[in-house]
């Protein structure tokens, strides 16, 4: 991600300035700015946010955002949310088009014109004939090989012009395009998000179950689409507690019973809930400590949700990983 953000913002010719904030070192900043996850992108001008991302997403997507905060700096103006939603064919959308486009609609918060883009994709999936099918993946399966291909033939004449002392030649554009099934249940974890944001928790919920029963391990496994999975468990988790609970009665209750179990997991749920992963991971932890097989492994199951929403290059979930591998083995 970060390659991809500085060539974009190199592009920008000094209309666009990156700074790069170590959320671990700054703890209430990241708060005060709600980083639940990494990376978190914000677009800022004028000490006022103009747009802002989280996760993954493609070059295209990111010169779209450094665009959009050129034309915020430059005072030009660019058409809104609402507007462009009414003037796009989504009918005779390709699943790219109307992928890139229901994600920035997502990103615009307009939960209602994403979701008709990511379903969009999906009923094209939907509709595909077994001959389409058949030949969309010979297509793609040529694609990779060609990339596979011209990856090599570059490390080979970058090895033999590093030998002869020549430069370097500059790396072939390797960016392949995502297969429509990729597109698809990243298009399913997007809704799940929109519903989620919008209240509708029931169906987010549905949404993460369709990928985990009927898209493979690979896709289950795109970094952004897990994160979902793993937040709106998390979520639905908090969503089924009482909601008058008092979490100080529940620190009391541990306090006289540290072996009380599920009431510690039922404060883990509340503290990820409003954002204290570290604390969450920390009662987790101890729960695995003094009983690894509660509930069925309840307390590893969490904990791998809460590592998940944070990513591998998080503190707390790489902290919490080396001291999970202790009580696993």
């Amino acid at each position: 991600m970060a390659p991809l953000l500085e060539a974009a913002v190199q592009k920008a010719e000094g209309k666009v300035v990156l700074a790069k904030l170590d959320v671990d070192k700054n703890q209430p900043i990241a708060q005060q700015l709600q980083v639940q996850s990494l990376p978190t992108v914000f677009g800022l001008f004028e000490q006022k946010l103009v747009n802002k991302f989280v996760g993954m997403i493609d070059s295209k997507a990111i010169d779209e955002f450094v665009d959009q905060m050129i034309a915020a700096g430059s005072g030009s103006s660019s058409s809104s949310p609402r507007e462009e939603s009414s003037s796009f064919d989504i009918e005779n959308a390709t699943p790219e088009e109307a992928f890139n486009f229901g994600f920035k609609a997502y990103r615009d918060q307009d939960f209602k014109t994403a979701l008709s883009c990511f379903d969009h994709v999906y009923k094209i999936e939907q509709n595909e004939s077994s001959e389409d099918k058949r030949t969309r993946r010979q297509i793609e399966r040529q694609e990779k090989r060609s990339m596979q291909s011209a990856a090599q033939q570059h490390a080979r004449a970058a090895q033999e012009a590093a030998q002869q002392g020549r430069p370097v030649p500059p790396p072939p554009p390797l960016e392949q395009r995502a297969t429509l099934e990729e597109l698809v249940v990243r298009g399913m974890s997007l809704s799940a998000l929109s519903e989620m944001a919008t209240g509708n928790m029931s169906r987010a919920e549905s949404l993460v179950e369709e990928i985990k029963k009927e898209r493979d391990e690979e896709h289950q496994n795109l970094p952004d689409v897990s994160r979902t999975i793993a937040l709106v468990e998390i979520s639905a988790d908090v969503a089924n507690e009482d909601q008058n609970i008092d979490p100080n009665q529940l620190v009391s209750a541990i306090e006289q019973d540290e072996n009380d179990h599920a009431t510690r997991l039922r404060l883990c749920k509340l503290l990820a809930a409003v954002g204290e992963f570290p604390s969450a991971v920390d009662h987790a932890l101890e729960v695995m400590k003094r009983d690894r097989n509660f509930n069925e492994g309840e307390a590893k199951t969490f904990l791998l949700r809460i590592f998940n929403v944070l990513g591998p290059q998080h503190e707390v979930s790489k902290e919490g990983r080396r001291r999970l591998s202790n009580y696993i083995f």
